[in-house]
């Protein structure tokens, strides 16, 4: 029982200290965005909504067939080029204004297209705008690839215990309760995560019987748990965890010798529960480069 509160009290601390460092949504989000605020801006009839959102180009369009121009430059349109990243400034009026992430070529053409037409001088950026209609539907989000920690509990149904041993080979379905610290990663053209790893530490529920240790009749004993491993998901609702770990006994079964004691075991699982990941951070603005974008 001791060992059973002791691990309720760490996994309900670790769950406060998640709670309080997780950022709340911003009270100004619209539309279910959380980066999206209100601007009031110069004229006192006039909102524009800031986005502060990474957007890549899906496609490539000619002059003749986009609305893009550059505000603050000459009015000709500007073609698109698929692959270009923009950072989503603002909406106003059914314009979306934005601008490209550098380029790393200063010199280069689409630099001074892009960019600025004086690479020197950062105040001569170049802001652009397009109908927002036709800037969402020719780009896509993205999003940082890291998507964020979590904790959590979970179970891992399934062990092997001693892989690679003579003949101490088991298969077994263990109860452990287990408190975890998650880490996410996925896709930059997706919220959500689709490898999670995580490192854990909890209690398990260990069969003892006479072929395992040194009892006269078989009986439980709990064991204290640590484990590291991933869970990579293939889908919406299914996923597949791998871990590894190790099992030690506590103080008042440490006579038993229990055969596995302190070995490492691989856990299999499916659709193990985890806490969904997700991120709605855009990456940090990077230089882009003109020969890999197609």
């Amino acid at each position: 029982m001791k060992d059973v509160f002791l691990f309720c009290t760490f996994s309900l601390c670790v769950q406060m200290i998640f709670a309080q460092t997780t950022p709340k949504s911003s009270s100004n989000s619209l539309s279910g965005t959380k980066n999206t605020k209100l601007l009031f801006v110069k004229e006192s009839d006039t909102i524009a909504l800031i986005k502060n959102s990474s957007h890549e180009f899906t496609t490539m369009l000619s002059k003749s067939f986009t609305s893009q121009v550059r505000v603050n430059g000459d009015t000709d349109r500007v073609p698109v080029i698929k692959g270009y990243k923009t950072t989503y400034l603002y909406e106003k009026k059914g314009k979306a204004y934005f601008k490209y992430w550098r380029f790393r070529e200063a010199t280069s053409s689409a630099f001074n297209t892009y960019n600025s037409p004086d690479a020197s001088d950062p105040t001569k950026e170049y802001i652009f705008s397009m109908d927002v209609n036709e800037y969402e539907n020719i780009t896509r989000q993205i999003y940082k690839r890291f998507k964020g920690f979590s904790a959590g509990a979970y179970t891992v149904p399934f062990r092997l215990r001693g892989i690679g041993g003579d003949d101490n080979f088991d298969f077994e379905s263990s109860l452990s309760l287990q408190a975890n610290f998650i880490v996410g990663f996925g896709s930059k053209y997706n919220k959500e995560s689709w490898f999670d790893a995580s490192f854990g530490l909890g209690l398990t529920e260990i069969n003892l019987t006479e072929k395992n240790s040194d009892v006269a009749a078989p009986r439980t004993a709990s064991a204290f748990t640590f484990s590291f491993g991933g869970v990579i998901k293939a889908a919406q609702f299914v996923n597949v965890g791998i871990f590894i770990g190790m099992d030690n006994l506590g103080r008042a079964d440490s006579d038993v010798n229990w055969r596995y004691e302190g070995d490492l075991w691989v856990g299999m699982g499916i659709n193990v529960s985890f806490n969904k990941l997700t991120t709605n951070s855009s990456p940090k603005a990077t230089e882009q480069n003109v020969e890999k974008v197609k």
